[in-house]
């Protein structure tokens, strides 16, 4: 029913007709400043709406599935460069969750199915799997691969796969607890990943795909040409966690960085050691066929976001030194952002400064409080905080 209709059946004093889902709250005999209702309303309300109250639930904290890598019930994206090794790494924390092995000094404590979707370099995952079993123990069934492209913002790949999900959680008597997507690009479809609002469609897919089901999703991702996460920043925006691998040039060595844990540290390194592993057979020519396995795990913490050193690293470019003087000289302490895109072109020409290209400029000096940024027409406004002029 319309307001306009709502309104017009109010003026002529007619009943108003009350959906269904509402009907049991109306024969509810409640006073006029009577505040208790039956705690289970779920026999009365319909909307399918998630509902919590208050502080209701803080308690909880973080949930792990490996401690500060992998959060329980969440969506997050781990990037990095052809030949840093992720898919290996992705390998070692789906074997360590399905035998709830330690990860180096990080505690794994129950194990969970893992559904891995191979969209990319599905051949190679059993000879990974196969040797951390040989490494480790054997993961039996626990780590299910699926050798083709799923689409979580599809709701017939979405279906499919919490079907699957269910039925082998109740067969194999064993919660689901991870998802791997790999890789994002093979399985998201999006056309542009540029496109702030395709990125935040399928990562929002992704999410409610994790509350829906009680999993965690994990999207493998590719680099761009300046070694961050490829595509719209929307995507550091839309996700709960955000892991990066850097391969060590010249070693069989990797390392993990934690670029963003919501309600956790983030400032963890892991360094990866691996090991060329035989597997035992050989190729059609008598050759033996290998693979990579972690042999070693180390963990370190980082220099907090907020130290001195880790901000001067941060902020080395001479990009950013040009910034922050001519930040300090604006005679508003504002500038609108695509004004400073045309800085930028004309001072540092040998730059690319597509509108994602500034935005990614711009994300840490808007994340540490340095500039705030405001809708503006079609375009931001950005303003330079106090905290810029003591810089």
């Amino acid at each position: 029913m319309s307001l306009k209709q709502t309104r017009a059946m109010i003026q002529l004093e007619l009943p108003l007709e009350m959906p269904e889902s509402y009907s049991g709250l109306a024969s509810l005999e409640a006073g006029p400043f009577q505040t208790q209702l039956p705690s289970d309303m779920s026999h009365v309300l319909s909307d399918g709406l998630r509902v919590a109250y208050g502080s209701e639930g803080y308690e909880d904290g973080v949930s792990w599935l490996i401690e500060g890598i992998l959060p329980e019930c969440s969506t997050g994206i781990y990037y990095g460069a052809p030949g840093g090794k992720k898919s290996f790494l992705a390998t070692s924390l789906a074997c360590a969750l399905a035998n709830s092995r330690h990860f180096g000094e990080l505690r794994c404590d129950e194990p969970r199915l893992v559904f891995y979707v191979a969209g990319e370099g599905g051949r190679g995952l059993a000879g990974r799997v196969k040797a951390n079993e040989d490494h480790y123990g054997s993961v039996g069934q626990r780590v299910i691969r699926i050798g083709q492209p799923l689409n979580l913002a599809v709701h017939e790949d979405a279906a499919a796969l919490a079907e699957r999900m269910k039925f082998e959680s109740k067969r194999q008597g064993i919660q689901a607890g991870l998802v791997i997507i790999d890789t994002m690009s093979q399985c998201a479809e999006i056309r542009d990943e540029n496109n702030a609002s395709e990125v935040r469609k399928y990562l929002s897919a992704c999410t409610m795909f994790a509350i829906d089901n009680g999993v965690t999703v994990l999207n493998i991702h590719h680099t761009n040409k300046s070694g961050d996460f490829r595509g719209s920043t929307a995507v550091a925006g839309n996700v709960d966690f955000l892991l990066s691998s850097v391969a060590k040039k010249g070693k069989l060595a990797s390392q993990l960085g934690i670029k963003k844990m919501r309600d956790a540290a983030d400032n963890i390194a892991i360094d990866f050691q691996l090991e060329l592993h035989g597997l035992g057979i050989n190729d059609q020519y008598g050759r033996e066929m290998t693979t990579l396995v972690e042999s070693s795990v180390n963990v370190s913490m980082n220099a907090g976001d907020d130290s001195p050193a880790k901000q001067a690293s941060k902020y080395d470019r001479d990009e950013y030194q040009w910034l922050v003087k001519f930040a300090k000289e604006l005679p508003s302490n504002e500038i609108r952002r695509d004004h400073l895109s045309e800085k930028l072109k004309q001072t540092f020409p040998q730059k690319s400064w597509s509108s994602t290209a500034v935005g990614r400029f711009l994300q840490p000096l808007i994340e540490d409080k340095y500039m705030s940024e405001a809708s503006l027409g079609k375009t931001k406004l950005l303003t330079v905080t106090p905290k810029m002029l003591t810089f």
